[in-house]
């Protein structure tokens, strides 16, 4: 019963993240203008996979500290999950 509520709870939170995410168009924002400069898409992605690095290790330590995932947890791997999502087609895209 607790991995329904872990996942209802999970659902709902990469719901409001993706929605943030897409009312924001953000993402395309910071993709279409890259192709003005050589290196900003290298450099957007760098610092996208430097984020999620960093995210995902503060998920671990709090794993750790509590020693099962928690709430907390939930949330932010709602909110990772919905960059990965929309982020990761327009990193790897072919330019035209």
């Amino acid at each position: 019963m607790k991995f329904i509520m872990l996942f209802i709870i999970f659902a709902v939170f990469y719901g409001i993240f993706d929605w943030i995410i897409r009312k924001t168009d953000i993402h395309n924002k910071l993709f279409n203008k890259s192709r003005m400069k050589k290196y900003i898409k290298i450099i957007l992605i760098l610092v996208l996979v430097f984020f999620a690095f960093s995210v995902e290790y503060g998920k671990q330590l709090l794993k750790h500290m509590y020693g099962h995932y928690n709430y907390i947890i939930i949330i932010v791997d709602a909110f990772l999950s919905s960059i990965y999502i929309n982020f990761a087609p327009l990193i790897f895209r072919r330019n035209k």
